[in-house]
């Protein structure tokens, strides 16, 4: 495995905690509906809940920190780069973006060694371990 795809890894790993992370809302804003209260057998109609990846102190300090590198990248390249981080189908992005499917794969081959040429000496011992 190279460094690019260990990268990869560590960027899915941080959309990961980025997708738990609680919503921003609005202070002074509630909704009036009230709430549903489902019947048992409805309840047992239903799809079983799934569990939701709750992330920790240090999650969120894995997450700060793997987002730190992508700062040398422009705009466009971060778009690029989060977009395949959180499995966005090449087909979409490819719609977003008006362009191929190939030059964009280039494209973010080109700014996963740009971010990985930014990466500080002492978090390359991060980026090779696999504990998430």
């Amino acid at each position: 495995m190279n460094n690019t795809d260990k990268l990869q890894k560590k960027l899915a790993f941080a959309a990961k905690v980025m997708r738990c992370l609680p919503e921003v809302a609005s202070k002074g804003y509630i909704s009036v509906w009230p709430d549903i209260i489902y019947s048992p057998e409805e309840l047992l109609e239903q799809a079983p809940a799934l569990k939701k990846f709750k992330a920790t102190g240090q999650d969120i300090a894995k997450m700060d920190k793997i987002l730190e590198w992508l700062r040398p990248l422009d705009s466009f390249e971060t778009k690029l780069v989060w977009k395949r981080a959180n499995n966005v189908p090449w087909k979409v992005i490819s719609r977003d973006f008006h362009s191929d499917r190939t030059t964009l794969w280039r494209k973010y081959q080109c700014a996963l060694v740009k971010a990985l040429s930014h990466v500080p000496s002492q978090d390359r011992d991060f980026l090779g371990g696999d504990d998430d």
